[in-house]
């Protein structure tokens, strides 16, 4: 059995037909999937160019780059038990993360890892840091047309 990531299948799809956006994002990569993706290999398979694929797909969705980003991601603590070892760590990389993504003007701060969402959303609202975080399968879904 092949195991793939949700954005590895859905790239691998033919593009269904999506709703217009006027919105601008930011993707985040989750370090396990741009680093590693399950891969026992350091030059295994990353997943980088598979959800950029996917976001692309969206009619007039602009997404920005984040200073860190593939397999240079910014950790944000979640993904590799840090958030267990060390919470103030982890919440410091993702505020960090997410002051970054504050001055950048965007609507939202898009991460293709549900727990990473999660760890994101309680960090900015512990913060109060205004920034909507979506899972990108949440904003794909929002997208499909009827």
């Amino acid at each position: 059995m092949e195991v793939r990531h949700i954005t590895e299948f859905i790239a691998s799809q033919e593009k269904p037909r999506l709703k217009e956006s006027s919105g601008v994002v930011a993707y985040h990569d989750p370090c396990y999937l741009a680093r590693h993706a399950g891969s026992k290999s350091p030059r295994g398979a990353r997943v980088v160019d598979e959800p950029r694929r996917v976001l692309s797909w969206i009619p007039g969705l602009k997404t920005v780059e984040l200073r860190h980003r593939g397999r240079w991601t910014w950790c944000v603590g979640e993904c590799g038990g840090l958030i267990w070892s060390f919470p103030e760590l982890a919440h410091w990389r993702a505020e960090k993360l997410l002051r970054e993504v504050e001055m950048m003007n965007v609507e939202a701060l898009v991460t293709a890892s549900p727990m990473e969402q999660l760890h994101l959303r309680e960090t900015a609202k512990r913060a109060g840091i205004k920034v909507a975080i979506q899972d990108i399968s949440e904003l794909l879904a929002s997208s499909l047309s009827r």
